[in-house]
């Protein structure tokens, strides 16, 4: 699915705000808050993740991803375990 550019930076902003919050909080965090830290409004959230069980699965499959880049360059390299230790 194609995202215009404001959703797609609201999506950015709305999964790095989580992800901050529920590093330094746990999951108690509530939506509002994430909102609130990502400079949007509470409707722009729920609109993508009409839960916050969604909103954390969002969180866990962008941390997925960013390892599997990671991951997958370091395989590309001459020395895959420096690679990926760096």
């Amino acid at each position: 699915m194609l995202r215009r550019a404001d959703a797609l930076r609201n999506h950015e902003r709305v999964v790095a705000a989580a992800r901050e919050l529920f590093a330094a909080r746990g999951l108690d965090v509530t939506v509002p808050e994430v909102a609130a830290r990502a400079g949007v409004g509470r409707a722009t959230v729920y609109r993508s993740y009409p839960s916050k069980e969604e909103l954390v699965l969002a969180v866990a499959r962008d941390g997925f991803r960013s390892l599997q880049a990671r991951t997958l360059a370091a395989l590309a390299a001459d020395d895959a375990y420096r690679a990926l230790s760096d």
